[in-house]
């Protein structure tokens, strides 16, 4: 009779295909994370160029002015339309919070106190609130700006 016959895997065996999951599940981990923080950089970006457009369709729709409001203290920005009173009316009524680990910043024609970018009613930035950028960041140090000028074109651009 060939061997002791035995079955099986000795435990040194098993102990050693663990080891290399182990690694490989470690190497892999660390540019996994990388991966998502930029994909919440970059959804919550895109959060906004997205509105930034849909408030400008919405104003030349409707022929109403949009405001665009972006809160970086609450980390949070919504939309407003103007109504025959001048009132200032949710449009849609909901409010956007940015990902948590993300931070953001608004630069609107030139002063970083203007939080409001306000859309005229023929679609246009108004000039005191262009140009606008909105600068976001992660603890990485990756940053993705989004950018609108006047006439409402809006443009993203990673920097770092």
């Amino acid at each position: 009779m060939r061997g002791s016959g035995r079955k099986g895997f000795s435990l040194v065996e098993l102990m050693v295909v663990v080891g290399i999951i182990g690694v490989v599940i470690a190497a892999t981990a660390v540019p996994a994370m990388r991966t998502w923080k930029r994909a919440d950089l970059d959804r919550n970006a895109n959060r906004i160029a997205g509105t930034m457009r849909l408030c400008r369709q919405k104003a030349i729709w409707k022929r109403v002015p949009y405001r665009l409001t972006i809160d970086p203290a609450r980390r949070l920005f919504y939309t407003e339309r103007s109504d025959s009173a001048g009132v200032w009316v949710l449009d849609p009524p909901e409010t956007t919070f940015v990902d948590r680990g993300i931070s953001l910043s608004v630069t609107a024609g030139g002063s970083p106190s203007n939080r409001d970018l306000l859309f005229e009613g023929r679609g246009t930035l108004a000039s005191a609130d262009a140009p606008a950028t909105v600068l976001f960041w992660n603890d990485r140090a990756e940053s993705l700006a989004v950018q609108i000028i006047r006439t409402g074109r809006v443009r993203l651009a990673r920097r770092g």
